[in-house]
């Protein structure tokens, strides 16, 4: 039995994203590990039949040098423990300390998954810039080793990951994580003269919160009847984190519904009528994936990943990233032409049964899985 070991930062994200590939593995004939850091989750995936070995050391916003070098070390604990046939690391930490590890521990084979290139690509603070040289030093050394192959949610990311020296042969496109389309299906949108436009996302100002709050503002000003909601909540561990305060502060200077994290998403696309999401960059947006599956037409920024599920004129519109009037105007349009809403719903539900589904994209890294080791065997 082959040996697959995930490596991820948090346990609520590998059981938002990739929990349901780790079953298909299982199903498969994989024997399956998760070394992750363990908060609310660690019976979530144990009663899914996965190994999990909490880490202690791994932080992702972590730059203390002698912590840092502490994660690495624990990690190549964890793989001369397991002794993995592969190991698949999950975003950028993971890639860049795992591969150090994998290389002290003589892993078979390494699985570098792109989700998106964070806050160190998008950012223009002082930090992210200082940062951005050794991280892309770094980035190449750990995409670029022997026996690692590379995947990518979108063909943007690819092209990023040929210049930084990546060969085509070792990069793979796989479109995301998938969406459970059992769980999210498509609902008649509800029927009620005042639209309900809505956001999920973490509160990151570069997910383009800002520019949508602006936009609400725009529109309510111009008397537009709609309702907005923003669903998520801050995340501390990243420098891009919305305060709370500010949060509320919008709440009751513009009315934009603040619903904080939910779990129940399926619901809160049956309870829209148009899903937003003006982010600076992505891999392959969750919360974009899930809207078009309960058929619910998209606004997003024409920008990488998002554009890859918001097809403009056919699942949704596309606007210039920070551009809080062109996105009022999209929304504005969308708002005001229900036959236009429901066509690009039903667009975007086929987009995802034919293309995004959970089945398919499963699918496609089992068979990827298989590649890799019948090469190597």
């Amino acid at each position: 039995m082959f040996k697959l070991l995930f490596v991820v930062t948090e346990d609520w994200y590998f059981c938002s994203h990739r929990l349901n590939l780790a079953v298909e593995a299982i199903n498969a004939g994989f024997d399956v590990t998760v070394a992750t850091r363990v908060t609310k989750h660690g019976n979530k995936i144990l009663d899914a039949g996965i190994h999990l070995i909490p880490l202690t050391q791994m932080v992702r916003s972590g730059t203390n040098p002698i912590n840092e070098i502490r994660c690495i070390k624990e990690l190549v604990q964890v793989y001369k423990k397991v002794q993995p046939d592969i190991v698949h690391h999950v975003a950028m930490k993971p890639m860049l300390y795992g591969s150090i590890a994998a290389y002290f521990s003589k892993v078979k084979y390494k699985v570098q998954a792109i989700s998106g290139f964070g806050f160190v690509f998008l950012s223009d603070t002082w930090k992210a810039k200082l940062l951005r040289f050794p991280v892309c030093r770094m980035l190449q050394m750990a995409l670029c080793g022997k026996n690692t192959s590379v995947v990518v949610q979108n063909p943007d990311d690819a092209r990023l990951a040929e210049s930084l020296g990546v060969k085509k042969s070792n990069l793979h496109i796989i479109a995301g994580s998938g969406v459970d389309t059992h769980a999210f299906f498509p609902v008649q949108e509800p029927e009620s003269d005042c639209i309900r436009v809505t956001l999920v996302a973490r509160m990151l100002w570069d997910k383009g919160i800002g520019e949508f709050v602006e936009a609400i503002r725009l529109l309510k000003g111009n008397g537009l009847n709609i309702q907005a909601y923003l669903v998520g909540e801050p995340d501390d561990s990243n420098p891009a984190s919305i305060p709370l305060s500010k949060l509320q502060e919008w709440q009751q200077s513009i009315g934009i519904q603040y619903e904080g994290r939910r779990s129940d998403i399926a619901k809160v696309w049956k309870e829209s009528h148009i899903a937003v999401l003006p982010s600076y960059r992505e891999g392959l947006p969750k919360s974009l994936l899930e809207a078009a599956a309960c058929g619910r037409a998209m606004v997003a920024t024409d920008v990488p990943g998002c554009r890859s599920v918001a097809i403009d004129n056919e699942t949704g519109l596309l606007v210039q990233a920070k551009d809080a009037e062109s996105l009022a105007f999209a929304i504005e349009k969308l708002v005001n032409n229900k036959e236009l809403r429901l066509e690009m719903g039903e667009n975007a539900r086929k987009l995802i049964e034919n293309e995004m589904s959970d089945q398919v994209i499963n699918g496609q890294f089992i068979e990827f899985y298989h590649r890799l080791l019948m090469v190597n065997v």
